[in-house]
């Protein structure tokens, strides 16, 4: 009877712990089984679940990408070209040199409040406004060295800066983002290899006799600072 007792009592010991987390009415026998069963169950619906809701998240942020690149496609050449065609001090340059100006145009993101030139720097770098809207404001003497009049605002296909690519002078106002900003830039070494010394000195000497007031006076053509 006692031996009966003992093998019964380890028997429920051997189920109690095999079976943990089963109800407690169930035999040791169909415990476990079903505990398995169960749960293994669950945790396959679970994954399917989470795998579906990974390919719908996958698929939708691919679907904002591809409508991220299209609204943000960058200027092709022929864009590019049509600018460098508005700005005066490129006259200069062959239309193989203006062609060669735009290709090696470079990308640069600004941040919003970002500022792209200061007034006071000198500049050696021309811009154009790929996306993104910029405030160009000046230093009101009238009101004090911090207070700033606000000249223009720009936009994409809009230029400034022009006037650092042929003489160095301070820029003449502040050009400052709006919002995130990517621009198209150019430096004044990069304009002097295409144009050529000779051409650059002579552009510079007319730029001096015939623009100094211009310059002076930092008229927003579309923007010359």
């Amino acid at each position: 009877g006692g031996g009966g007792s003992d093998g019964s009592g380890a028997g429920n010991t051997c189920n109690s712990s095999f079976g943990s987390g089963s109800d407690p009415n169930d035999d040791g026998a169909n415990a476990r089984p079903r505990s398995i069963s169960a749960s293994t169950a669950e945790r396959f619906q679970m994954i399917q679940k989470n795998i579906k809701g990974m390919s719908n998240l996958v698929s939708g942020g691919e679907r904002r990408r591809q409508s991220i690149r299209l609204v943000d496609k960058p200027f092709t050449l022929e864009q590019r070209l049509e600018i460098v065609e508005r700005v005066n001090c490129l006259s200069v340059l062959s239309k193989a040199g203006k062609q060669k100006f735009a290709e090696r145009l470079q990308a640069r993101v600004y941040g919003k409040g970002d500022e792209i030139i200061v007034e006071g720097d000198i500049g050696n770098e021309f811009f154009i406004i790929e996306r993104g809207r910029v405030i160009v404001n000046r230093v009101d003497l009238k009101l004090g060295m911090s207070a700033e009049k606000e000249l223009a605002k720009l936009g994409p296909s809009d230029f400034f800066g022009e006037i650092a690519l042929l003489v160095d002078a301070p820029r003449t106002a502040t050009v400052r983002c709006l919002e995130t900003c990517t621009v198209l830039y150019a430096t004044k070494d990069m304009f002097e290899e295409i144009c050529g010394a000779k051409s650059v000195k002579m552009v510079n000497e007319t730029t001096k006799s015939d623009r100094t007031d211009e310059i002076l006076a930092a008229t927003i053509g579309n923007v010359s600072l």
